[in-house]
């Protein structure tokens, strides 16, 4: 199977882990030459979130056409701008309100 992955969008990606109560960022992390990044709470994902109400692979970021996709990958989607989303084109910037 070919590569299904688009190059890094310039600048990679910025992602900030949010305080549900306050809104104020808890932990960031950048990624600048990845192609897919993994969140859950699980062991051996590229960020992990020990909290129970994140699935052991919650969600899958990557690399397509100048910009990411976010695919939810647990069974109740992915809390994005106050709305649960299952695949989401996500522009340039930081991505904020992942978790709640």
């Amino acid at each position: 199977m070919g590569d299904v992955h688009g190059p890094i969008p310039a600048g990679g990606v910025s992602l900030q882990l949010l305080d549900s109560a306050q809104g104020q960022p808890i932990q960031t992390w950048r990624f600048s030459d990845q192609r897919e990044i993994t969140i859950g709470r699980e062991d051996g994902n590229d960020i992990v979130i020990p909290d129970p109400h994140v699935s052991r692979l919650h969600v899958t970021l990557y690399a397509a056409d100048d910009s990411w996709m976010l695919v939810s990958r647990g069974r109740h989607g992915t809390l994005i701008d106050n709305r649960y989303k299952i695949l989401e084109k996500i522009g340039e910037g930081v991505i904020e309100n992942l978790f709640k």
